[in-house]
């Protein structure tokens, strides 16, 4: 009898979906309330008890406190700090405290920045001081940051002592694994969440179906289609085994449009380790969409 790969504690929910279109392969627009809350009953069945959301994700927290959440750990993001902002800490607590109500929780288990340049301004401290008060308080147990940069943490961490950080990992977009930055992570006791598993959506695509926008790519995506069909797995399974094999990975945040995109996920088998170098780039125009400008 084959042991089943069980790795739903790694699984964290995106929730995007939720309040916003998400993602280059959403035609259907946010997801429904009741294709939500199906989504995170099959999930919590399956042994997924994680969230990931934040305030710039629309009616995210609104949903999900509507379906009821308070039996998952819940990850939110502090959006970024205005520029006009007179009083930090008050407009800190109004927006924390308005994401507990949207909720309809009393504590979460990870407070994040969205924008980590806020620790590295000159209201940081101040900063610093008000979410470890949050800590204090136990109105959150663990406090990180959002990173699109993986040399921004050098800097904060010089500074400051983290939790979490969440950073961007696929098969094609590998920059935490250059210069020892992943071990470094894990030498700092920090845990790491790792996110755009699928690149919105842009991995998981036939060839046909590709934006004729990245056809600039066409060596990599070449590679990537081939080697898929030499090693008989889907793109599915390439994409999620491939971020499992790391160990130092803790948490795997993955943005779901229905229930079958959830049993798919759970019928991947194992992980997959040897992906050839030549399927990945540093290129920030593929691997940040941000910069796809669609």
């Amino acid at each position: 009898m084959i042991k089943k790969y069980n790795f739903s504690n790694k699984l964290s929910i995106g929730t995007a979906q939720l309040g916003n279109k998400y993602g280059i392969t959403n035609t259907s627009g946010k997801v429904s309330f009741y294709e939500a809350k199906s989504i995170l009953r099959d999930a919590y069945k399956k042994g997924v008890n994680s969230l990931d959301t934040a305030v710039s994700y629309g009616e995210s927290e609104y949903q999900l406190g509507k379906i009821g959440v308070k039996n998952w750990n819940i990850s939110t993001k502090l959006p970024a700090i205005p520029k006009n902002c007179s009083n930090l800490e008050h407009w800190v607590n109004n927006i924390f405290q308005n994401s507990l109500n949207l909720l309809k929780l009393k504590k979460i288990n990870t407070l994040l920045l969205h924008n980590p340049n806020d620790l590295l301004e000159n209201n940081s401290q101040n900063l610093y001081r008000i979410i470890q008060s949050l800590k204090e308080k136990k109105l959150i147990i663990k406090f990180g940051v959002s990173l699109y940069e993986t040399k921004k943490i050098y800097n904060i961490l010089s500074k400051f002592k983290i939790d979490i950080i969440q950073v961007p990992f696929n098969i094609i977009d590998r920059r935490i694994l250059k210069n020892g930055f992943i071990d470094y992570i894990k030498e700092n006791n920090i845990e790491i969440h790792t996110r755009s598993t699928f690149l919105q959506g842009l991995l998981l695509m036939k060839a046909s179906e590709r934006p004729a926008k990245f056809n600039k790519w066409d060596n990599i995506w070449n590679k990537f289609d081939k080697w898929i069909k030499d090693q008989e797995i889907s793109p599915l399974q390439a994409c999620l085994g491939y971020v499992l094999s790391f160990s130092q990975i803790d948490k795997i945040i993955v943005g779901l449009d229905s229930n079958l995109h959830l049993s798919q996920i759970f019928k991947i088998n194992e992980p997959v380790i040897d992906v050839p170098q030549a399927i990945s780039s540093s290129n920030i125009q593929l691997i940040d969409p941000s910069k796809w400008n669609l």
